[in-house]
């Protein structure tokens, strides 16, 4: 039997989420299909794509839960100040336990949303933010880390890729 490369599913992953992209027709599915196959690869609850065009405040795009399903109201389900660090930053952000973090426990969306753990990439193309990912799972604390943070920043990079390419 032979034995599999240890970043086979990586690969795999990887692999699908381009063949997804192939066969969308629309920008919307193709964010829709990333935060799909986020959701999967990462084990997170909900997934959010959120764009920061024009300057502007920050604006939820796309927003999915763990069964595929689009999510109403998507800009009441995140911690808004976590968002801010990440795009203050223009660095990932893993938060094992929201709601004990030294920065974000005392946050109001943080207390009223009960989050635990959360990971926040931002989405950049040729050095510009373009927006972020945010993936939560508020059934487990230090659900996220660094070998996940490792994907998520490729799937990240294509994200900004498809971004750049929609709005030039």
């Amino acid at each position: 039997i032979k034995k599999r490369p240890p970043n086979f599913r990586q690969r795999s992953d990887s692999t699908r989420f381009a063949q997804k992209l192939m066969g969308s027709v629309s920008l919307q599915q193709m964010l829709e299909g990333l935060l799909d196959e986020l959701i999967a690869l990462t084990g997170a609850d909900k997934a959010f794509l959120l764009l920061v065009l024009g300057g502007g405040d920050p604006k939820v795009h796309v927003a999915r839960n763990i069964d595929h399903e689009p999510l109403v109201k998507g800009d009441e389900a995140i911690s808004d100040s976590i968002v801010k660090q990440v795009l203050d930053s223009g660095e990932p952000l893993i938060v094992a336990d929201a709601l004990s973090h030294e920065l974000f426990r005392s946050s109001k969306s943080v207390m009223r949303l009960k989050l635990s753990s959360v990971m926040c990439v931002p989405l950049k193309a040729r050095g510009t933010t373009l927006g972020l990912i945010y993936l939560g799972n508020d059934n487990a604390i230090n659900h996220f880390g660094k070998d996940l943070l490792d994907i998520v920043m490729v799937f990240a990079a294509e994200g900004g890729l498809i971004l750049e390419s929609a709005i030039a």
